[in-house]
């Protein structure tokens, strides 16, 4: 609709109103160029840069101005983060690793306060996260792992994460991969469950699986998996849950389709493979 205003007179001054015009919109014009001699081209040039921002929220990056990637969460979180480093993209990597951290020991470390505090408050193009490595613990300490309220009380804290993102970067959260030990087994379809259903409530978070990348062929936990190469590659640790350098170079694939997805000019994020 059309704004207008009405004169004020003031100590007996009167000011005169500014012309009558329409507000910036997609679908009108958001100046009238006889009142604003010159302002057309750049107007249209910042509708057009909206539109772009909606349809592509992550910028283009160049040498100068590379894509601001921060990579954080439990110990999991530092072979994506190595991938990404090494995978050759125009990006400046932030790394934020918390060993035996996740969102369950908040008296530990407080991921969702430290994300709203820390991390949303710095310019980051992409923020990837994963947990839950270390939450097959009760959550309050009288809700066991799994349990419906151990549930609620999880998605609330992804909830609060995603919330604290929204508006911000893209967010990449990475599932969990099946592990070996039996003491973490029973909490990973259920954390991955979580993550997913969150990806679906919030526009801005893209849920990585990575179930069927570190699966055998009867979906279990596996040490050693062929590679694109077709040879063998140890993609995990003794330990049965951490991954080697291989698996992260594996995920950082991954991550980085999500982000060039999200860009206008997706070839510019590996500008030395044109």
């Amino acid at each position: 609709p059309l704004v207008t205003t009405t004169a004020v007179t003031t100590t007996g001054v009167t000011v005169a109103p500014p012309a009558t015009f329409v507000p910036a919109s997609i679908d009108l014009p958001s100046f009238d160029a006889a009142d604003f001699p010159g302002s057309g081209p750049r107007v249209d040039a910042l509708v057009a840069e909206a539109r772009l921002r909606a349809q592509f929220p992550i910028r283009t990056p160049t040498a100068e101005a590379p894509l601001r990637v921060y990579v954080g969460g439990d110990s999991l979180s530092d072979a994506p983060r190595l991938g990404v480093e090494g995978a050759g993209a125009v990006v400046d990597v932030t790394a934020d690793t918390r060993v035996s951290t996740g969102l369950v020991a908040t008296w530990f470390f407080d991921w969702p306060e430290h994300i709203e505090r820390v991390v949303a408050a710095a310019d980051y193009d992409v923020v990837v996260l994963t947990f839950g490595a270390n939450d097959a613990q009760p959550l309050g300490g009288d809700a066991p792992p799994g349990t419906e309220e151990w549930q609620i009380r999880y998605t609330e804290r992804i909830d609060r994460i995603a919330a604290a993102l929204q508006g911000g970067p893209r967010v990449v959260w990475i599932g969990l991969p099946p592990v070996k030990p039996r003491s973490v087994q029973a909490i990973v379809p259920v954390v991955n469950e979580l993550v997913a259903e969150a990806a679906e409530r919030w526009d801005h978070i893209d849920y990585l699986d990575v179930t069927a990348l570190f699966s055998d062929g009867d979906g279990a936990y596996a040490k050693v998996l062929p590679g694109v190469d077709g040879t063998n590659h140890q993609v995990r640790a003794g330990d049965g849950v951490h991954y080697t350098v291989t698996a992260g170079d594996w995920m950082a694939v991954g991550v980085l389709e999500f982000v060039a997805n999200q860009m206008a000019d997706p070839a510019a994020l590996f500008p030395a493979a044109e």
